[in-house]
């Protein structure tokens, strides 16, 4: 590790602000690119102008040191900027998750008594709201007295007309909270995790030594907007000097297109879920010999998965991370062997392995615990523990989850992850799933009590069940079982709609399968296990028919050069995220459809008709004619509220 590191590592460490070494850097390297995105680079100097500039339009609104203010941003630049200009004012940062209704941003802000709303100018365009007036105005609708100000901005905002210098150093405790990142928590209700200056710090520091990052590195922000390893993509490389390069959503809609664009920008540190490896070093994919370290983490990576990523970054290495929002990033981190993995011709033998977790990165201590708390023999399973001076400090308004949770003895903190597992005879720690109700999903972690409490307020629901039913040994789905009151009416269209309006898209059910009767256990609780053996074929007819042949063709092309499966290979009633379909190649089928059918189509409404049938009754021109006519009315009635609420926006900055 070069000098410049080493002084910026130090310096950091004497301040414990986890944005001192990214002004370290501005010093060193002003003119060296801090950003690329769409092919232009942002120096450090510009970002530290634009972070200054926004730093003064959100203090001329009302925020201070202490403040909490929620950020809605897209995957751009203003992106790192706005953290910058929040934790530049001492106050505290909460992303919003990529598609989150505001119901459930509510629901996640609900213990926040006040708080400020910035968001990029950016993503008006996607929006129902045209005008800031207009979405300001929802936004009040929504939240009332709790919102203390909505701020529009971007990267061209006011010229700093005002010294914005750094607060006054403090020591690590006398810091405020730096960020609240939403978990579902183990009450099945989402949580606020607070984290601080020194894990966040610590785990940089740490990071960037023991894998010897330098300032000509090149690092992907892949990870999911609102949730913590994000941090990681964007903090890492601007506290070492290096250059975070930002792919556009263009890039992320087609199957090849984040390979493409690692390999024309030459990236060579990249994390990322194995869900999205899957798609980055798909077989007949572009080679990636640029890559020299990827880390996988948020779900378990199959050994398979492991030697097809081998095979297109032979000069990379690849590690396994493990870790919580609640620990905070990594700290458990296996490399692999990958000339083992090169030279293994037996495909067979690596079908059912999974790659360990590892061992402990430094600074913390792990152990697994049995039932009575005691530390666990060599292979055998218990409650994976994390021992740490870098632990998140608790949940945010729910002190008694937080003593629950977050254990002090005399040997230090501990945070239960609920996780199971074990550790082997070398001392590696393996992953045996989890001890409650969360599940690792689509990248997210996720409670399926909280799915569980959405569909129950559906009215004319009886009861009902999800579980996370595998189906092969990589493969599972979330399959939510249902019983209708007597007499009731439950379309499972209305059912999508319902979790839609309340839930992120990535919480929505595969599967509805509608039963009799849930089965229980002898103590008359829901018998998950057998549900998990139950078929999932459902007894509700499909009640949507098709009177547009012509139209269900269309998109069966479409979704077969898509998906990229011979044709006639899938069924009109095939649920498109159980046939190879994800979010990336949902992007990239939506923009295709909408081309074909001259017709804007929005991510909820695959989730909504998740099959050909479905779909192309939606697509048909008489239900293009109704939902003109209804987006026309939302429209209208978004402006009314606008008029009605005038009064309203220009409450306390």
């Amino acid at each position: 590790m070069g000098d410049a590191f080493s002084m910026i590592q130090a310096n950091n460490l004497r301040s414990c602000r986890v944005d001192n070494a990214f002004y370290s850097c501005v010093n060193e390297f002003s003119n060296h690119s801090a950003i690329c995105f769409e092919g232009k680079h942002i120096s450090y100097q510009e970002i530290a102008n634009a972070v200054d500039n926004v730093a003064v339009q959100l203090r001329s609104e009302g925020v201070v040191a202490g403040d909490i203010v929620a950020i809605e941003c897209g995957r751009e630049p203003m992106l790192p900027v706005l953290l910058l200009a929040i934790i530049r004012l001492d106050a505290t940062f909460h992303v919003i998750a990529e598609r989150s209704p505001l119901s459930y941003v509510k629901t996640t802000l609900q213990s926040v008594p006040q708080f400020h709303w910035v968001y990029s100018r950016n993503i008006l365009s996607e929006q129902v709201f045209a005008e800031h007036d207009a979405k300001h105005s929802a936004l009040q609708t929504e939240f009332g007295d709790k919102l203390l100000s909505c701020v529009a901005t971007d990267f061209h905002s006011q010229p700093v007309s005002e010294s914005t210098e750094l607060p006054a150093e403090k020591n690590a405790e006398e810091l405020p909270t730096l960020y609240l990142t939403a978990t579902s928590g183990s009450t099945g209700s989402p949580k606020l995790v607070m984290g601080s200056h020194l894990p966040l710090q610590h785990f940089v520091a740490w990071y960037s030594e023991q894998f010897q990052f330098t300032q000509q590195d090149r690092f992907s922000l892949l990870s999911g907007i609102g949730y913590d390893p994000m941090l990681r993509d964007i903090l890492v490389p601007l506290s070492i000097g290096a250059t975070l390069y930002i792919p556009s959503e263009q890039h992320l809609s087609s199957k090849a297109g984040v390979a493409n664009w690692l390999q024309e920008h030459e990236i060579n540190v990249m994390h990322l879920t194995p869900t999205l490896a899957e798609i980055v070093f798909a077989p007949n994919q572009c080679s990636l010999p640029a890559l020299k370290l990827i880390a996988t983490g948020g779900e378990a990576l199959s050994a398979q998965l492991a030697k097809q990523i081998v095979e297109q970054a032979n000069h990379a290495q690849i590690i396994n991370c493990y870790g919580a929002t609640e620990t905070p990033q990594v700290v458990v981190f296996h490399q692999l062997d990958t000339e083992a993995l090169r030279d293994t011709q037996d495909l067979a033998s690596l079908d059912s392995s999974v790659i360990p977790l590892g061992k402990a990165a430094k600074g913390t201590n792990v152990v697994v615990l049995n039932e009575t708390g005691k530390p666990c023999a060599t292979d055998e399973v218990g409650e994976i523990c994390i021992q740490s001076n870098f632990l998140a400090n608790g949940y945010y308004g729910a002190s008694e989850l937080s003593d629950a949770q977050f254990i002090t003895e005399a040997n230090g903190r501990y945070y239960k992850t609920g996780d199971a597992g074990y550790f082997d005879a070398s001392g590696v720690l393996h992953f045996q799933g989890r001890q409650d109700r969360q599940v690792k999903y689509r990248g997210y972690r996720m409670h399926l009590d909280l799915i569980e409490q959405e569909v129950q307020k559906v009215s004319g629901l009886a009861h009902c069940a999800v579980v996370l039913k595998p189906i092969s040994e990589e493969q599972a789905l979330l399959v939510c079982f249902y019983v209708k009151a007597p007499q009731a009416q439950v379309a499972e269209s209305h059912l999508r709609h319902h979790l839609l309006s309340e839930l992120p898209p990535y919480m929505l059910p595969d599967r509805f399968v509608e039963l009799d009767v849930l089965p229980k256990t002898q103590s008359g609780k829901v018998d998950r296990q057998q549900l998990l053996q139950h078929s999932l074929e459902s007894t509700q007819s499909n009640n949507q028919p098709l009177n547009n042949n012509a139209a269900m063709g269309r998109v069966m092309k479409i979704w077969e050069s898509v998906l990229e499966v011979p044709t006639g290979q899938l069924n009109p009633t095939d649920n498109f995220f159980e046939v190879g379909g994800n979010s990336l190649l949902a992007s990239r089928l939506i923009a295709s459809l909408a081309t074909e059918f001259d017709k804007p189509i929005a991510m909820t409404e695959l989730f909504l008709y998740p099959n050909v049938r479905e779909l192309s009754g939606f697509l048909s021109p008489q239900a293009v004619q109704k939902d003109t006519v209804q987006r026309e009315s939302s429209a209208k009635r978004a402006n009314m509220r606008s008029q009605r609420l005038a009064s309203v926006r220009n409450r306390r900055r």
